[in-house]
Order: structure tokens, then C-alpha cells, then sequence
């Protein structure tokens, strides 16, 4: 693990930003400041310290940034605060059967 790192980040997988969005616990309009994260990248699966930020935009709205801005996402999240949406990545998928 990297030294004072709270948060994973799974390279792979929006699942892992249920974990800051929980802990950080922000109000609309809220911003975390800068978190760091253990972050896995894929497929090396090398780990290394990354530099993130979460606002709360809305109820089920964040807005994440990691490496000082280069990357932003908005993500929305369904009740439990689990991704639905990660703008331009990844989307949760229903199925009625």
C-alpha cells in the first residue's frame, strides 16, 4: 500500500470511487480537496499514489479529478452511491429479465 492513502482506485472498475464518495460524505456544493488514492493501473498493475478530487454537483452528481485536473469525469451515482454513470467511460446497464 502506499503510505497515507485512505482510498483504492481499480484503474479498471468505477466501483472503486463508491469508496471516497461514501467517506467524504460532501453537501451540495462541496468539494473534497485533494484526496490521494492507491491507484492500480491496468493491465501493469503497478500501483502508485494519485492525486484526486471529488464535488458534489447535486444530489446524485459528482464531479471527479485526479492528477491536478488533467482528467474530469462527472459520475452519478443511484442511492447507495454506486456509479450508474461514468461520463464517457462506463454506464450501468439494467436488465428486466
Amino acid at each position: 500500500m502506499i503510505k497515507g492513502t485512505v482510498d483504492i482506485d481499480l484503474g479498471w472498475s468505477p466501483s472503486t470511487n463508491t469508496l471516497p464518495i461514501r467517506r467524504l460524505n460532501l453537501e451540495v456544493g462541496q468539494a473534497s480537496g485533494e484526496v490521494i488514492a492507491a491507484w492500480v493501473r491496468f493491465p501493469e498493475l503497478a500501483l502508485q499514489p494519485l492525486p484526486q478530487e471529488y464535488t458534489r454537483l447535486a444530489e446524485r452528481q459528482y464531479r471527479y479529478s485526479s492528477r491536478g485536473g488533467a482528467f474530469v469525469a462527472n459520475l452519478v451515482v443511484d442511492d447507495h452511491d454506486l456509479v450508474l454513470d461514468y461520463e464517457g467511460f462506463w454506464q450501468r446497464v439494467r436488465s428486466d429479465d
